[in-house]
């Protein structure tokens, strides 16, 4: 009986029901003791356990394996005998303690190896292996899985061969061999499905998703991760469908969707915490705390690597202590606690060294090589970082190689040695190249163009650049995301690249160039805010390289292509055990050193040498301001001279140190001019002026208008005379970064608003909007909605709610506008649903006088309210599809900046973009919440010129005007009789002011009422 009840133990624990394993297992374990037999009573006491192993509690376990050894010192069973060692050394292993698990696995193999047990020395083998992987000799680790194989084999234990193969997969997988772990990972799936192991087998499909994660291929690693999911919840594996959880966690971490990344981790936490699994538990605290990293709320992150620190110390499992610290230090540092952050890495650094766990102290090394360098302690971060990189060549680990050199040129550079910096990043470049790793390939040109930048070479510079933008869209073109991990080395964003770029453009007089550059990234801050835009036949291209350009690539990369295939033919020939080489191998392997060694001296005369200066020298005198590309010049001009409204393009890039403006006009060259001013001054100047205009019962109009014109003088009045000599009607404007959270409208010159002299065009970019100028096609047709009473709350990120009641007057701002406009369809409140969505594509303009909020964060966090208290996001907005709407108008919107101060307002121009991007030709919204009354008037007037066949620019021009002037010509009779109530705090001011309890429409010239609407998209 007690016999039975161990296998039938077994069978629960084979299948993950743990609680029914151990029971039976208990019980076996009374019947056991009750007839004395010692073997099967310690048989039963490691087997109790693995169970205890499995849950994560491995002090319990370490008990019962060692009351199991006690008792089998009095039988002979040296199977048992040998299995209880290994489980101790796996025990040992878990606890981090791998040199302490290779002594117990040791014992265990002679014992195994002297009784000829193939099945356990096969087992024991592979133990050994991971310990090694572990401790970084991946030479003897692959060594000892090469021994299990054969053994797992020649006794036909399948189910243990395609365990083996799965460990190979992974060593090699750690090295950073992504396609031979692929092909281990496939061996064993084959083998796993033949036998119909189901449990191991999801294993391997859900490592064979780790390796086309890790090579960035994030579409097939979800699909694998899927097919494992499946598998875990068919045959009710708990542990394997938490796991699988939290590989689709990672997978949504690394393309940026947080929200379900989060919602990932927290249901395999959940499963975790039920079943009692430690280890795993801490693990999704680490992989939480990611995620909160990745949305820069380091408190939340360092609360989570607290929490898995914790649980590391209770179980005592030092490596994975190492581990948390390391992610302790990188929160501290972001948060730039950097004392607080080397101590934490240092703590880490001796941990993972005491465990003798290579690879894990090389990556600490780097981190705080990386954190020496932000010091500016340049010997302290190179020396750290030569650590490192010493440590990965010794294990044979690639993508270590590359991502320490990565840092190391980095500190060099840093330090002015950009001799050293170049040679580093030179073969950093390689190794990216050779592993096809995208992202570090990107960073790399990036960098080298910025040594350039800074040596004072901007036509080389220009080139490194053009190359780190367009593997950048190249990248995005393939649906590729970049990944999370980028090592902490890389503190260049990839904007930073498209602005640096622009810049040198810029200062080169390729003001056409410049302009290409700055479409690419908005679409860039799109994609990153959007997670993922469509790409215009321009976007996508990229930068083009002009002919001299492209000579001097073909060059570099010429040179670069030997060595990468140095580097292939070395990495294979490396892979092999020296043992193992013949005489001709070792001597190649000697000559392929060599040339990588003179490759790479010869780096340093490439750009020296007289090619290459011939090359640098017809730049300069093919790109000066006098040789423009004049085909896309022409082909812009015809553009806006097509429209028939004197428009121009007009392009404001912020800088560090000031602000460049671009103009295109029809009939001239391009027109560069430059504001001096701080980005710091000029923030300060937009918040002051953002927050003037908010405050029409605080500020005077007088008060807004002295805040107005130091704006007005940056942006503006260097281009103040070739607006008058291109006889400027129209702007179409591209506001950069946070420029885009102020009306250009309001801007103010001394005597009149700018709104008074010209008509304003928001554009995402030139190349992203078909602009023309055709007025609407037959009558107009709206579908108006509004919420108008009741109270809602939504929930956002960060544990937020946000309240939104009734608007009074968004109902009678509907009224009015069924009245003007006949052919109007309204709905209120609850009637105004989601599924009013579907009726869109039947009207011209689709009005929306409710709620809508652009947030700062993630684009869940920016939303349309329903009536009924639904709520559209920028993420559901992109699966609209109203390509018939020529206009939305969101009358009560607003822009948050609240205590977080500005952001970079890609809320703003991604809701416009989605508009397009859904089929609309044009939106408009508000910058701010305007009184309801002061919507109405704005709004009436609006609408009256539109039905008299003026464009939408134009229109929303006349009605702001209407304003400024108090002319009602343009309002309806009852819009002219609102009287706008102000609130009891707003009362208080203004009686301070001598003011009245209420205003009417003639009294509405402050900005704050005309201002915040602006249009974004083919207003023409």
């Amino acid at each position: 009986l007690a016999r039975s009840l161990t296998e039938l133990g077994v069978i629960a624990y084979n299948r993950s029901e743990f609680d029914e394993a151990l029971a039976l297992y208990e019980q076996a374990l009374d019947l056991t003791r009750a007839i004395g037999d010692r073997s099967i009573e310690a048989h039963l006491l490691d087997n109790m356990g693995e169970v205890h192993r499995r849950w994560g509690d491995y002090d319990t376990a370490l008990d019962l394996h060692h009351q199991a050894l006690a008792l089998v010192e009095f039988v002979t069973a040296p199977f048992i005998h040998a299995r209880i060692l290994n489980n101790i050394g796996v025990i040992q292993y878990f606890y981090g303690n791998y040199a302490e698990s290779l002594r117990w696995n040791i014992q265990a193999l002679a014992i195994a190896q002297r009784n000829e047990n193939s099945f356990i020395e096969g087992r024991i083998l592979s133990s050994i292996g991971l310990a090694y992987t572990r401790l970084g000799n991946y030479d003897q680790a692959e060594e000892f899985f090469q021994q299990a194989l054969p053994l797992t084999e020649n006794v036909g234990h399948q189910a243990g061969q395609g365990r083996v193969l799965n460990n190979i997969g992974n060593l090699a997988m750690r090295q950073g061999y992504y396609g031979e772990a692929i092909n281990y990972f496939e061996q064993a799936i084959v083998i796993h499905d033949r036998i119909d192991n189901r449990v191991d087998g999801a294993m391997s499909i859900g490592n064979l998703g780790l390796a086309y994660w890790s090579l960035g291929e994030y579409t097939t690693a979800f699909k694998h991760y899927q097919d494992a999911l499946a598998i875990h919840q068919d045959i009710d594996n708990r542990p394997g469908e938490a796991k699988a959880l939290a590989s689709i966690g990672g997978v949504s971490l690394g393309t940026g969707n947080y929200a379900d990344a989060l919602d990932f981790f927290q249901r395999s936490l959940h499963i975790f915490q039920e079943i009692g699994a430690a280890t795993q538990t801490s693990d999704t605290f680490n992989s939480i705390g990611a995620t909160y990293y990745s949305l820069s709320q380091f408190d939340q992150a360092l609360d989570y690597y607290n929490r898995s620190a914790l649980i590391r110390q209770e179980i005592n499992d030092r490596a994975g202590l190492g581990t948390a610290l390391n992610n302790i230090g990188l929160a501290y540092n972001a948060q730039g606690k950097v004392t607080e952050a080397l101590v934490a890495f240092q703590d880490a650094l001796a941990i993972r060294q005491a465990l003798g766990d290579r690879a894990g102290e090389a990556s600490t090394l780097n981190n705080i090589g990386a954190l020496h360098n932000q010091l500016q302690d340049y010997g302290e971060a190179i020396a750290a970082s030569a650590q490192a990189l010493a440590i990965y060549q010794a294990i044979g680990n690639p993508v270590g190689v590359a991502t320490a050199l990565t840092n190391l040129g980095s500190s060099y550079r840093s330090a002015g040695q950009f001799d050293n910096a170049l040679d580093a990043f030179r073969s950093a470049l390689t190794t990216f190249q050779t592993v096809g790793n995208r992202e570090g390939e990107r960073f790399i040109f990036s960098s080298i163009g910025d040594i350039f930048a800074h040596q004072g070479e901007p036509e080389v510079a220009i080139i490194f650049y053009k190359q780190a933008v367009n593997v950048t869209e190249a990248i995005r073109q393939e649906l590729r995301p970049l990944p999370s991990d980028v090592q902490q080395s890389y503190t260049a964003t990839v904007s930073q690249t498209y602005r640096r770029l622009a810049d040198l453009l810029l200062q080169s007089d390729r003001v056409l160039e410049a302009q290409r550059v700055l479409d690419l990234l908005k679409v860039q801050e799109l994609d990153d805010y959007l997670r993922g835009v469509e790409r215009s036949l321009e976007t996508e291209s990229g930068i083009p390289l002009r002919p001299e350009e492209q000579q001097f690539v073909d060059r570099f990369q010429s040179n670069q292509t030997q060595l990468v295939a140095l580097g292939q033919e070395l990495e294979q020939l490396e892979q092999m055990e020296r043992v193992q080489r013949s005489p001709q191998q070792r001597d190649r392997i000697r000559e392929l050193r060599q040339l990588q060694q003179a490759s790479r001296r010869a780096f340093r005369t490439f750009f020296e040498s007289a090619e290459i200066q011939s090359l640098v020298a017809q730049l300069r005198q093919t790109t000066g301001a006098a040789n423009l590309e004049l085909t896309e010049l022409n082909a812009l001009q015809d553009n806006l001279r097509s429209l028939n409204q004197n428009a121009v393009l007009f392009y404001p890039l912020v800088l560090e140190d000031r602000v460049e403006l671009i103009l295109i006009t029809p009939n001239a060259p391009p027109i560069r001019r430059t504001s001096v001013v701080d980005r710091v001054a000029l923030n300060r100047a937009i918040a002051d002026f953002r927050s003037a205009l908010q405050s029409p019962h605080r500020t005077s109009t007088q008060q807004v208008i002295r805040l107005a014109q130091p704006l007005y003088d940056w942006l503006i009045r260097p281009i103040e005379q070739d607006l008058a000599q291109a006889t400027a009607n129209t702007i179409l404007y591209a506001p950069d970064g946070q420029l885009r959270y102020i009306p250009l409208a309001a801007l103010h010159d001394g005597r009149q608003w700018l709104i008074e002299r010209h008509q304003i065009n928001n554009i995402t970019a030139a190349s992203l909007a078909d602009l023309d100028n055709q007025p609407f096609q037959g009558h107009l047709s709206i579908l108006a909605a509004a919420f108008t009473q009741g109270q809602h709350q939504v929930e956002i990120s960060n544990n937020r709610t946000l309240s939104f009641g009734g608007l009074s007057f968004a109902g009678k701002e509907v009224e009015v506008l069924a009245q003007l406009i006949p052919d109007t369809d309204t709905r209120l409140d609850d009637e105004f649903n989601p599924d009013m969505i579907y009726e869109m594509n039947d009207f011209s303009v689709v009005h929306l006088a409710t709620h809508a909020t652009f947030n700062p964060g993630p684009p869940e966090d920016s939303f349309i309210l329903f009536g009924d208290g639904s709520r559209a996001t920028l993420t559901d907005i992109r699966d609209w599809t109203i390509p018939d709407v020529e206009l939305v108008v969101l009358s009560a919107c607003e822009t948050a900046v609240g205590d977080v101060g500005l952001g970079t307002g890609e809320e703003i121009l991604g809701f416009g973009y989605l508009m397009q991007l859904a089929g609309a030709d044009a939106a408009i919204a508000s910058l701010w919440q305007v009184s309801d009354g002061g919507t109405q008037a704005l709004m009436d007037a609006f609408y009256m010129a539109l039905q008299n066949g003026y464009s939408k620019t134009e229109s929303l021009q006349r009605a702001q005007r209407s304003l400024i002037t108090g002319n009602t010509n343009l309002l309806t009779q009852d819009s002219r009789n609102i009287v706008i109530e102000l609130s009891e705090s707003e009362f208080e001011l203004a009686e301070a002011g001598g003011n009245t309890r209420s205003i009417l429409p003639s009294a509405l010239s402050h900005p704050y009422y005309w201002a915040p609407f602006i249009l974004i998209g083919n207003g023409l």
